[in-house]
C-alpha cells in the first residue's frame, strides 16, 4: 500500500485533494521457484487461503521469464442471525496471473514486459435492512425475515500491461495500459407496501416508528403464524457497471547535484471512464 498526500499525489490527478491511495500486488517471486501458503480459520464457517506459486527462468537465449499465480479463496457463513434461517456471511474468490519477459543480461538497453490478469467474484449475504432500536438493544445481530433474500454478488476484471526500457543509467521511459471493468447487482429489500395500500413506506420510516407503521412492520418482521398482503415487500436490484480504461507513459531522468539525487518525471495519459 502507497499513500500519497499534498504534491505528490499531483500526478494522480485530477481528483487529489485528500491524496491517492496505490494499492500493489504480489510481484513475481525473484528465485527459480517460489511462493507462500497462508491459510486461517475461524467462529462462524470462517476460513481464509491464500496462495502463490512462480519464479524467474533464463531462457536458451538467454531471455529472462517469469510467471506467478495467485489466489484468495475467503468465506464465511456470518455472524448475523436470521429470524428465518440461512447464512448471512459471503464467498470470495480472486485471481490474479502474471507473465513477464525480460532482456538478456547485459544488454545495452534492457527492456522488460508484463502482462496481468485478475477476476475476482463476490457473493455476499448482506442487506440495508436494521432493527427498531428497542429490537437492537435486545440483540444487535438479529436479521428480520424481510431481508431474508439481500444479496450482493461482485464481479471485476483487470487486464493491464507494463513495458520499461532504460536508454541509459539515468533515463527510462515507463509505459502502462490498463482496462478494469466491475459489474455488481444488489438484491435487496426496497421498502413496505403501506396499511391502506395505496403505496410503499421506507425501511427506516417503519423502523423509527413499528407502532405508527405497525402493518408494515409485522410484514418485515414476518411474525410466524401470519401471512402479509401479497406484494407487501418490495425487492429492487441495484445493478451498476463501471469501466476504466487508458494509457501513459513516463519518462524518468535521475542525476545527482553534489550529495543531492533528483528523479524528474514528465508524463503523458489517456485515460476514459464511466459508469
Amino acid at each position: 500500500v502507497e499513500v500519497s498526500k499534498g504534491p505528490s499525489a499531483i500526478k494522480y490527478g485530477p481528483q487529489t485533494v485528500a491524496g491517492a491511495i496505490g494499492l500493489y500486488s504480489t510481484p513475481i517471486p525473484d528465485q527459480a521457484l517460489g511462493g507462500k501458503l497462508a491459510l486461517l480459520g475461524g467462529d462462524f464457517d470462517t476460513y481464509r487461503a491464500h496462495g502463490l506459486i512462480g519464479g524467474h527462468l533464463e531462457t536458451a537465449q538467454g531471455y529472462d521469464v517469469g510467471l506467478s499465480l495467485e489466489t484468495l479463496q475467503e468465506s464465511s457463513s456470518g455472524f448475523k442471525e436470521l429470524d428465518s434461517g440461512g447464512d448471512t456471511g459471503f464467498v470470495i474468490e480472486d485471481y490474479v496471473a502474471k507473465v513477464s519477459l525480460g532482456s538478456k543480461a547485459g544488454a545495452e538497453r534492457p527492456q522488460s514486459f508484463e502482462f496481468k490478469l485478475q477476476y475476482s467474484n463476490e457473493d455476499s449475504d448482506e442487506t440495508y435492512v436494521g432493527l427498531t432500536l428497542d429490537d437492537f438493544r435486545a440483540d444487535p445481530y438479529r436479521r428480520y425475515r424481510g431481508s431474508q433474500v439481500d444479496q450482493l454478488n461482485v464481479e471485476h476484471w483487470t487486464y493491464q500491461a507494463t513495458h520499461r526500457i532504460d536508454f541509459t543509467d539515468q533515463v527510462d521511459l515507463t509505459t502502462l495500459a490498463y482496462y478494469t471493468r466491475t459489474e455488481r447487482a444488489w438484491y435487496k429489500l426496497n421498502d413496505v407496501r403501506n396499511a391502506a395500500n395505496t403505496g410503499y413506506t421506507s425501511l427506516s420510516a417503519v423502523l423509527e416508528d413499528p407502532t405508527l407503521y405497525a402493518t408494515e412492520f409485522a410484514a418485515l418482521v414476518g411474525t410466524p403464524g401470519t401471512s402479509s398482503a401479497v406484494g407487501a415487500l418490495r425487492v429492487r436490484n441495484n445493478s451498476r457497471e463501471y469501466y476504466a480504461t487508458g494509457l501513459q507513459s513516463v519518462l524518468g531522468y535521475e542525476f545527482d547535484t553534489g550529495a543531492v539525487g533528483h528523479l524528474v518525471e514528465a508524463s503523458v495519459r489517456y485515460h476514459r471512464d464511466e459508469e
